[in-house]
């Protein structure tokens, strides 16, 4: 799922939807990725959450999986620093805080989601002004372009992120559909008051 909104609202809209996101079962967890420190650090104080940093020490980066991990939080605010190498079974919901720096990074955090039981889990990328600037495709080794265009364009989300990462894109047709090509309405957060 895809939601732009204004620099202004980027903040509070996110706060909204992670308190307004409600797990199904006791172990269910969720990540916010965002790009920058200040971010993680900013958001993780608002909705009371530990942070997960490159620049975290190894204790400190202990104590705070160890309180995700145990439920006295749900969420845990993230740079790229954990984006691999952490399989938690229970993984229902990725908020990626603005655009991620390319298309595999955003494919290597939304891959933290619960893959178990059939439950579905649901990545979100939540943006304000997507960057104006442009790689030269042979460059663009990591899909820079791809997630712009992913964020921006109005096609199938399945046919932009396969399209970069496979060999063979695939669209909805053939996986199920994503919230641009579902014809049910997805649901939005509540309203500020």
């Amino acid at each position: 799922m895809v939601s732009r909104t204004s620099q202004q609202t980027l903040q509070s809209f996110a706060v909204r939807l992670l308190k307004y996101h409600s797990f199904h079962s006791l172990p269910d967890r969720g990540i916010v990725f965002c790009e920058t420190v200040d971010d993680a650090t900013t958001l993780a104080n608002l909705i009371d959450a530990p942070t997960y940093m490159g620049p975290m020490n190894n204790d400190a980066r202990r104590a705070a999986l160890q309180q995700w991990f145990s439920g006295r939080s749900r969420w845990l605010c993230a740079t790229s620093a954990f984006a691999q190498g952490i399989d938690y079974g229970h993984i229902t919901y990725v908020l990626h805080y603005r655009i991620p720096k390319h298309l595999t990074l955003f494919a290597q955090q939304s891959g933290r989601l619960a893959r178990r039981d059939g439950v579905v889990g649901i990545s979100h990328l939540l943006f304000s002004d997507p960057p104006t600037r442009r790689v030269n495709a042979d460059l663009d080794l990591g899909g820079f372009n791809a997630i712009v265009d992913f964020a921006t364009k109005t096609q199938c989300r399945r046919l932009s992120i396969t399209a970069f990462l496979d060999s063979t894109p695939s669209n909805c047709y053939m996986l199920g559909p994503c919230e641009l090509c579902s014809p049910s309405p997805r649901t939005s957060p509540p309203a500020s008051p």
